[in-house]
């Protein structure tokens, strides 16, 4: 008679998988973030406008260069570095 033994644990596949989980993490969130922004971009009309309220010209231009978003290419170039 062969006595019973327990197999053993081998925690090599769980890690493996666990660190190509970490890795794809950094990918995935760039790939999400490049997808909400060019959505975003997309969309017709401004978030500086409003139908109700007339914003000065100046103020506008002020705001867009505030947050970067005179121009599509230079809001994606500066916005990850400020995340």
């Amino acid at each position: 008679m062969v006595p019973f033994s327990p197999p053993r644990y081998n925690p090599a596949p769980m890690l493996r998988f666990i660190a190509s989980r970490l890795l794809q993490f950094p990918l995935i969130l760039a790939v999400i973030c490049l997808l909400t922004f060019l959505l975003a971009w997309a969309a017709p009309g401004s978030p500086f406008e409003n139908p109700e309220r007339k914003l000065d010209p100046i103020a506008q231009h002020q705001l867009e260069k505030q947050f970067h978003a005179e121009h599509w290419s230079t809001f994606p170039a500066i916005y990850p570095v400020k995340l």
